[in-house]
C-alpha cells in the first residue's frame, strides 16, 4: 500500500453544517467498515499501531438518527480521519472518529506499579456516518501523527465503492 501523508495545520469542520442539513433530510449515509491488518491473526493484539490496512465497506445504510456530532473537534493521535471522497478523489466530508483500533490497557509490572499501554486490536468493524446522497466514490482513512508542530495525516487505507452514494 502506498503511504501518504497530507499536512494540516487547521481542521475546519464544514461536515457539521453538512451533516445537519442531510439529517432535516433524512439523508444520513451510515457506513460500515471493517479494518483488518494483513499477515496477522485477528486474535490477538498488536503493541504498535499497524503501518497498513485492508479496507472493505460491510454495509450501507441511509438513517435520519441523528449521530452526534462535535462542535469543535480537535485532533488527537487516538483518533481516526475519514474522508469521503467524489470520482475525482475531490474530499467531499470529513468526520473524525475515535480510532477504533485502539485499546488502553494498565499493566502491573514485576512491583506491581500500574503502567498504561495501547494495544492495537488488528481487526476492527465500525460505523460512520456521513451525508448522503453526496456522490461518495472513495473513502479515505488517515491517522494523525503529532510532529511537535502540527498534525500530519498518514494514510491508513482507502476503499473505493462500485458505484457513486
Amino acid at each position: 500500500m502506498r503511504k501518504r501523508t497530507v499536512r494540516y495545520f487547521v481542521v475546519l469542520s464544514a461536515f457539521g453544517g453538512a451533516l445537519a442539513a442531510a439529517q432535516s433530510a433524512g439523508e444520513v449515509l451510515e457506513i460500515t467498515l471493517k479494518l483488518s491488518t494483513p499477515g496477522v491473526s485477528p486474535a490477538g493484539y498488536l503493541t504498535a499501531r499497524p503501518a497498513a490496512h485492508r479496507v472493505a465497506v460491510r454495509g450501507l445504510r441511509y438513517s435520519a438518527e441523528a449521530p452526534a456530532v462535535e462542535r469543535n473537534p480537535e485532533l488527537s493521535e487516538d483518533m481516526m480521519v475519514v474522508a469521503a471522497c467524489d470520482r475525482d478523489s475531490r474530499e467531499l466530508a470529513r468526520v473524525i472518529v475515535i480510532d477504533p483500533r485502539l485499546l488502553r490497557a494498565e499493566v502491573a509490572d514485576e512491583e506491581g506499579r500500574l503502567t498504561s499501554r495501547r494495544l492495537y486490536r488488528p481487526e476492527v468493524e465500525f460505523t460512520v456516518a456521513l451525508p448522503g446522497r453526496l456522490g461518495i466514490a472513495l473513502l479515505r482513512l488517515f491517522h494523525p501523527v503529532w510532529d511537535g508542530g502540527a498534525f500530519e495525516l498518514e494514510l491508513v487505507g482507502e476503499v473505493r465503492f462500485g458505484e457513486a452514494r
